[in-house]
């Protein structure tokens, strides 16, 4: 018995020598993020997505329809932006009208893109860009989003990725 008690202390001695003093210890230091979110070192690698399809689903819509994220279009940089884009395909068609000083024209749609700019400090979004896609994935139409009009996620697309953009990994 008192072989085992020496055991367990000589145990408990290389524990705490191995993990030192929670004093010693130094804080990691914080990761230096670019300051444009275009510079390809603000790219996010999602581990746990690693070998899932590009776009990965993340709830359906009301009515019919998915929302998706695109697992390598995550980007962080400055000091708590974040970007992504998100995919919704809508289960039922959706009109878009688009108007110019020759025409008016009206696009008949069931997939859009969102790219979304987050501010991960006060957890708020705002749209940068919104596609509109057609067949074969081809881009029909883009609309300017708001970038600088920041927002409450809510139970908006952008409320179901905004934790994953601003701190997965």
């Amino acid at each position: 018995m008192k072989h085992l008690a020496l055991l367990f202390a000589a145990a408990a001695a290389l524990g705490l020598a191995a993990c030192g003093d929670g004093a010693q210890q130094q804080a990691a230091a914080p990761v230096a993020r670019p300051e444009s979110c275009d510079d390809p070192a603000a790219r996010v690698p999602i581990g746990y997505v690693a070998n899932a399809p590009e776009w990965i689903q993340l709830s359906p819509q009301a009515g019919g329809g998915y929302t998706y994220w695109g697992k390598s279009s995550i980007r962080r940089c400055g000091e708590d932006e974040a970007r992504a884009w998100v995919q919704v395909r809508y289960a039922n068609e959706q009109l878009w009208g688009q108007e110019g000083a020759a025409y008016n024209e009206i696009i008949r749609y069931t997939l859009a893109r969102f790219h979304y700019r987050f501010n991960c400090t006060d957890m708020t979004y705002a749209t940068v860009e919104m596609q509109i896609i057609g067949a074969n994935e081809e881009i029909v139409a883009t609309a300017p989003g708001r970038p600088e009009e920041y927002t409450e996620t809510g139970a908006s697309p952008a409320g179901q990725i905004i934790n994953t953009a601003c701190f997965g990994s």
